[in-house]
């Protein structure tokens, strides 16, 4: 129970760290409009865009309204049980704030200078950790293949009986070593997930998360049917399904974010409409004029829900789950907000550009990264596979000939074939799944990166050790050693 809590700690405090950048825009914004502090909790408790911190904004606002509790009483109690140490930190000091009767907007621009001014050192830092954390995972994994192969020539040269679990000790020993690093690597890159988290779906979404249903069923199906025909067919239809479906996740993925690149131009133009006192519909008809790509057709719906009275709410949120940006999300509300609360949009505007910019500043370094962790895990996975299959064409059938020869000699304890297709099922899946959650934890894009990489290593690792493997027989074949 204490490591459930401990892993579910970590989890929910790296998913607080994500969302705190736009919150703290979110109240920097809001504080430029007329609001107190208890409406500005009761706005931000509403708020999906956060909801990792909405829930002890409304735990504020509930021990105030409710329990009577001072303001800043309120935001040091709920403080203590935040697992996250920056939004800890930040509710102390607006708690010290409001006891030295502080104006809300003077803390929080200064809060939010502190902060920027911070970002980009801090996750430049991050940055140069994740890069000794990728190559420290990287001579981890190399060190793994080689122990692995040696170990399985040392124990099929030496026909002991202890050698089989003594195999599976070292592969298991290396896998977990493996795995507390890439639990590193995601302590270390706190992905932000691109995908907009909502209940409601575009229809292509939802199909992607049928597909995603799917493939987890039917890859350990089609794997059991196959593996008694054909050892490398099953290991190639448990990584299809995985495949396929991660590369439509991952094609719908890259759409997104080239909206999210568009989305900027679109909020530098309508703030520059609304900032001279034209009403929101008649700036978003103006900007309507200019082409914003695949966001264009989005746009023109919300322009006409809005033009039909929609509510703001419902037409705005129906934007935003057709975009299918988290990003996109977070930077709508805090616009829309403060629009309709009458901040200084012109003032907002500048501030969001600032955050916008430098958050995919980060994030273009962090793929950087993890490109170049891409370049050594697959090569050098896609090699390890190929080696296993040349290594049991060889020992097969060296096996058969030294069970030829024990009739005649007795060896001692021979290594059952049956145990080659084993172990290397074991090393491959062991070392895809590994290698994959190291690749997800640092990219960290949606769980579409997950099924890709891991049918990735899946079917390139079976194809490349199948080649190997009829390569080397033919070979030995050829030489009539066997």
């Amino acid at each position: 129970m204490k490591l459930k809590r401990l892993i579910s700690g970590i989890l929910h405090g790296s998913e607080i760290e994500s969302e705190f950048t736009f919150f703290l825009l979110y109240l920097r914004s809001l504080a430029t409009s007329e609001i107190t502090r208890l409406q500005l909790f009761d706005l931000a408790a509403e708020k999906d865009a956060f909801k990792n911190i909405a829930k002890y904004m409304k735990q504020i606002s509930v021990l105030v309204e409710k329990w009577r509790y001072g303001q800043a009483d309120a935001c040091e109690a709920i403080a203590e049980k935040i697992p996250s140490e920056t939004l800890r930190d930040f509710l102390v000091r607006f708690a010290q704030s409001i006891r030295a009767g502080e104006p809300l907007i003077t803390f929080l621009t200064r809060e939010f200078d502190s902060y920027m001014r911070s970002y980009p050192e801090d996750n430049l830092r991050r940055v140069n950790k994740l890069r000794h954390l990728a190559d420290a995972y990287s001579a981890i994994f190399t060190s793994g293949v080689f122990l692995s192969t040696m170990s399985f020539l040392a124990a099929a040269l030496i026909f002991m009986e202890f050698s089989i679990p003594l195999l599976i000790a070292v592969v298991s020993g290396t896998a977990l070593g493996m795995a507390f690093l890439a639990s590193l690597i995601y302590r270390a890159a706190r992905p932000d997930g691109i995908l907009i988290k909502e209940k409601i779906k575009t229809r292509y979404r939802r199909l992607l998360e049928i597909g995603f249903i799917l493939a987890f069923a039917l890859s350990p199906i089609l794997f059991i049917l196959m593996y008694n025909h054909s050892f490398t067919l099953s290991i190639t239809l448990l990584g299809m399904p995985l495949l396929a479906d991660g590369i439509g996740g991952k094609l719908y993925v890259n759409s997104v974010k080239k909206r999210e690149e568009i989305y900027p131009s679109f909020v530098r133009n309508l703030v520059s409409y609304t900032a001279g006192g034209v009403s929101l519909l008649v700036a978003l008809k103006s900007v309507l004029i200019t082409n914003y790509g695949k966001l264009t057709p989005m746009l023109h719906r919300l322009y006409a829900k809005l033009k039909m009275r929609v509510s703001p709410f419902i037409a705005w949120r129906s934007f935003e789950v057709e975009t299918g940006s988290e990003l996109i999300r977070r930077m709508d509300t805090i616009l829309v907000d403060t629009l309709y609360q009458g901040g200084d949009i012109e003032e907002v505007g500048k501030l969001m550009d600032r955050v916008y910019t430098e958050y995919m500043a980060a994030r273009l370094r962090r793929y950087r990264v993890v490109s170049y962790f891409q370049g050594i895990l697959v090569p050098v996975h896609i090699a390890m596979c190929a080696l296993l299959g040349m290594m049991e064409s060889f020992f097969k059938m060296l096996f058969k000939y030294i069970q030829l020869v024990s009739r005649i000699v007795p060896l001692g304890y021979i290594p059952p074939l049956e145990f080659i297709n084993i172990y290397f099922i074991f090393v491959m899946v062991l070392f895809s799944l590994t290698n994959t959650l190291a690749i997800y934890f640092m990219e960290g894009d949606s769980r579409y990166s997950f099924l890709f990489f891991m049918g990735l290593f899946l079917v390139s690792g079976s194809l490349a050790y199948q080649g190997l493997y009829l390569l080397t027989e033919q070979f030995l074949s050829s030489i009539r050693i066997f």
